[in-house]
């Protein structure tokens, strides 16, 4: 994507390189050779033990990349150009937010069934759209996006919990901070487009990534009160961008106010942050415990959808979804069917 010039800077264009951990599926409209091809690899695959011409299974190495642990992504607000709130003592929110992303994902690798990927690991811009594309192409488990708050009055305190909302914010206030957020792309230069969200808000609408947002707003919600130590407001909804995720649960933090005084001397320590980094870990793995963790995503088939196309948008291999699914070759899917992805 394109970046106009900004702050002195020239126009720049910036190119997302993604690692491609599988084979890539065949096309949504393959020719009839391809098809045979697929029938006769499945029914290898599957076997009834009467052919004694049957070829091998198909290898371990040869086979599409398949997680094993919960992959959490997660996402520091704002980089670059983009500072975020400003605070006191010096508080940046671009900076503050880099830094316990890094300790929340340190804390997780260290986890055994869990890996973490930021968003971001440097003070650079990264469109909104580009942090909650990077959740699907690494197949994330849960997505946490990192803020800190800031308001006129120096009195406003506590940790806050954002997750999607299709019907309009919970109140005026989120409804607010939801518009401050998402105006980071258009400091970056990017400008949103109206079909990007008419198409978020059909897919959501069918499936269940947004009752799991719920449940994983309401994990970290319940280990924060537990402590007992750290003011906390409500759980929201707002139609925070970065949040609008299709198939991951996501829900947005903001850690306290930089602009409280109390708040703000907290967050400059090193201990207090990674308190709030591990209190974060404990709520993802509670979360995990409650719903299986990377436990099995389902796809509810719209108009003119192809297996082709399904396994192409889960970077999975036909061959693999069809198995999953008891489906031969040739099935035709129908509108409204519930597809398990492997």
């Amino acid at each position: 994507f394109a970046l106009d010039p900004v702050q002195g800077k020239p126009h720049r264009i910036v190119v997302d390189v993604y690692r491609d951990d599988g084979k890539r599926a065949p096309p949504p409209q393959p020719k009839p050779a391809v098809v045979e091809e697929s029938t006769q690899s499945a029914s290898a695959a599957v076997g009834d033990g009467n052919d004694a011409e049957a070829q091998p299974a198909e290898s371990v190495a040869e086979r599409p990349f398949v997680k094993k642990i919960t992959r959490v992504v997660i996402d520091a607000g704002h980089g670059g150009e983009d500072p975020g709130a400003k605070g006191l003592y010096g508080l940046r929110e671009k900076e503050l937010t880099l830094d316990i992303a890094r300790r929340l994902a340190s804390k997780i690798d260290r986890h055994p069934e869990m890996e973490a990927v930021l968003t971001r690991d440097g003070d650079y811009f990264l469109s909104l759209g580009n942090r909650s594309s990077l959740a699907r192409k690494e197949r994330g488990d849960v997505f946490i996006s990192i803020h800190a708050n800031a308001a006129r009055s120096r009195s406003a305190s506590g940790f806050e919990l954002f997750f999607l909302s299709l019907r309009g914010s919970s109140d005026k206030m989120a409804r607010e901070l939801a518009d401050k957020e998402n105006a980071a792309d258009l400091i970056g230069g990017i400008e949103p487009t109206e079909d990007e969200v008419l198409s978020i808000v059909f897919d959501y609408l069918q499936e269940e990534g947004m009752q799991k947002s719920a449940v994983l707003a309401e994990s970290i919600y319940k280990r924060f009160q537990r402590d007992g130590s750290i003011r906390l407001r409500n759980v929201r909804q707002a139609g925070f961008a970065v949040l609008k995720t299709v198939e991951v649960p996501s829900v947005l933090v903001e850690l306290g106010f930089i602009s409280n005084q109390a708040e703000a001397k907290r967050l400059k320590s090193d201990e207090y942050r990674d308190k709030l980094a591990r209190l974060l870990m404990e709520s993802i793995e509670q979360y995990c415990q409650r719903v299986g963790g990377n436990g099995t995503r389902y796809h509810v088939v719209k108009d003119g959808e192809t297996p082709w196309s399904i396994a192409e948008r889960y970077s999975r291999t036909v061959k693999d979804l069809l198995l999953a699914n008891n489906l031969a070759p040739d099935a035709v899917l129908r509108v409204g069917q519930k597809l398990r992805v492997p």
